[in-house]
Formats: C-alpha cells, sequence, structure tokens
C-alpha cells in the first residue's frame, strides 16, 4: 500500500463528513438551482434562473458592489493587521501581554460590530460629538453621512474591525518564529 492511500485511509475519518455534508450541500444546490431534485414542482426550463439573473442588472450591480467590498475590507485589514501585529512584536515582553486586547474582536458577533461601528461613526455618534466638541463642525448633522452614502463604508468598517485582528494574529505567528539574529 502507498503512503498516499494509507494517509486518505488515515485522513477518511476527517473526509467522509466533508464531502458528504459541505460538497453534498454544494451539489445539491447546484442541482436544484438548474431545476433537478427541486422539493417543489418546477414548472421552468433548466436555466430560467440563470438567465433571468442575466438580464438581470440589479445583480450585477449588487455582485460588483459585493467584490467591492470584499476587496476593500480585506485589503484594509491585512494591511492594518500587519502594521499592528508588527509593532505587537516589537514590544518588550511586559507590554506585549497587555497587547493581547487585539484578541477582542475574535470573539464578538458580527452584529456586534456593526452596533460599533454605528456608535462611533454615525451622524449622532462619538466621532461626530468629539468634532462638535473641538469646534470642527457646528450641528452634528454636518458630519458626513459616512454609514449611508452608497459606497458601502459601513460594511467596510465593520468587516475590517472584525478582520483586523484575524490577520493580526496569524502574522504575530508568523513574525514570532522569525529569527532575529
Amino acid at each position: 500500500m502507498s503512503w498516499t492511500s494509507s494517509l486518505i485511509i488515515r485522513l477518511s475519518s476527517l473526509l467522509l463528513p466533508y464531502l458528504v455534508l459541505f460538497c453534498g450541500g454544494v451539489f445539491l444546490t447546484l442541482y436544484q438551482s438548474i431545476g433537478v431534485l427541486t422539493p417543489l414542482p418546477h414548472g421552468g426550463g433548466m436555466l430560467d434562473a440563470y438567465q433571468g439573473l442575466a438580464e438581470s442588472h440589479s445583480f450585477f450591480a449588487s455582485l460588483f458592489f459585493s467584490l467591492w467590498v470584499a476587496t476593500a475590507s480585506a485589503l484594509f485589514a491585512v494591511g492594518i493587521g500587519t502594521v499592528l501585529a508588527y509593532r505587537v512584536c516589537q514590544l518588550p515582553g511586559q507590554l506585549a501581554t497587555v497587547a493581547l486586547i487585539y484578541k477582542i474582536p475574535l470573539i464578538l458577533p458580527h452584529i456586534a460590530v456593526a452596533f460599533v461601528v454605528l456608535l462611533f461613526w454615525s451622524q449622532s455618534g462619538i466621532i461626530a460629538l468629539i468634532a462638535h466638541s473641538l469646534g470642527l463642525i457646528q450641528s452634528m448633522n454636518q458630519f458626513p453621512n459616512i454609514l449611508y452614502s452608497g459606497w458601502g463604508i459601513g460594511m467596510i468598517l465593520a468587516y475590517t474591525l472584525k478582520g483586523t485582528p484575524f490577520a493580526m494574529l496569524l502574522i504575530l505567528a508568523l513574525l514570532l518564529r522569525f529569527d532575529v539574529r
């Protein structure tokens, strides 16, 4: 028996649930999307749903908006996470243990992170209050409507806040393995 077949046999306890649950769900979704194996009778042709998507301008606008938000938030999270991980790696031992506070957003659910972004960046949020207190704006309504601008900045802020600790965790693990010499 070759080493690859013995490896597959040893990993089968992990691969079998993956193949059945994940891959099975993906294949079932694909089959149902073309009208096969549907729980309810499907009156249209096999590719009617895809034809409707291809003709829909709002679908492509939504697709590109989602790609924009995902790309921007991932780039910001990795960039900020890299800089912060490098700075934490340079801290002395006792301060580095205090810097573990960066892991708090790891356990927060996305809805809590969205609330934090809303609390800070809305027109009546903390940043607007600070700008008003410093005299940068005359009233809270003068603060730019960042969260509802149509650019998805609120979502980008939330995903960046949620993704930065993950990037820091991975980059810190990599940085700590480097030989400082």
